[in-house]
């Protein structure tokens, strides 16, 4: 399984997100009892508390196959939750380097869900998941935006960047640019797969990124606000935890 867990390792509600946009260390700072479960490579899977709420956090690799691998296997552990924490390039022109992105939905491109369903097949964030986030967003007085997020398969071909031998295909990068001014807000390469796996194994998925960079306006060094983020974040999911218990009574 997952960085070696088993059944009952990992509480209900799971974070994804990667090294390179989140330290463990991070989490660590805002949560009670964090404890490294296993893993010391590409897959590291972690739990602590928040306000009484147990939570975990695992990591994975960057891109769509590496993150379906953990989804996989988290599904058989019995999560009900998982959540995106992380950070994507901006798109639209309203969005700007240190701003939040709730994924309402995201445009499939990234090609690896083909191997589970057609394309077709849409890519929805739960949408309690998607009013916490946004609540949780605008009380910490971030700018914060709902849309959808362009997942790809590549980063530098597919977010339109020319490669060493420059654009190779033409028609991927009017793809991108089909996408932008159709409604993307921001870009990343493995939203989507929480959203259409989610979907397919009954697990209730959202993503609330931060803006590190803008591929149209040039901004950002690729920049996470982590700690701001994290702390959002678990106050998201504290929300929709309570919101879950209100509805229960």
């Amino acid at each position: 399984m997952v960085a070696g867990c088993s059944p009952g390792d990992l509480p209900e509600r799971v974070i994804l997100t990667l090294l390179i946009d989140i330290k463990p260390n991070v989490f660590a700072r805002q949560m009670e009892d964090w404890t490294h479960l296993a893993g010391d490579t590409e897959y590291q899977a972690y739990r602590g508390s928040y306000k009484g709420m147990d939570v975990g956090v695992v990591y994975a690799g960057s891109g769509a196959y590496s993150v379906t691998t953990a989804i996989d296997e988290l599904a058989r552990l019995g999560i009900k939750v998982m959540v995106r924490y992380a950070n994507s390039g901006g798109l639209s022109d309203e969005v700007n380097v240190g701003d939040y992105c709730v994924t309402t939905g995201c445009i499939r491109n990234e090609r690896v869900l083909l191997d589970y369903i057609p394309a077709e097949y849409p890519a929805i964030a739960d949408r309690h998941l998607v009013d916490a986030m946004l609540a949780a967003s605008q009380e910490a007085g971030f700018p914060t935006h709902e849309g959808l997020t362009l997942t790809v398969s590549s980063f530098y071909p597919g977010s339109g960047f020319p490669t060493p031998r420059g654009v190779m295909d033409e028609e991927v990068l009017r793809k991108v640019q089909l996408f932008i001014r159709s409604g993307a807000m921001n870009i990343d390469g493995e939203t989507s797969t929480l959203m259409v796996l989610g979907q397919l194994y009954g697990i209730r998925a959202g993503a609330l990124l931060t803006v590190g960079n803008h591929l149209t306006k040039g901004e950002g060094d690729y920049i996470t606000g982590q700690d701001d983020l994290v702390r959002t974040g678990l106050e998201a999911l504290l929300k929709d935890k309570l919101r879950t218990e209100n509805d229960a009574v």
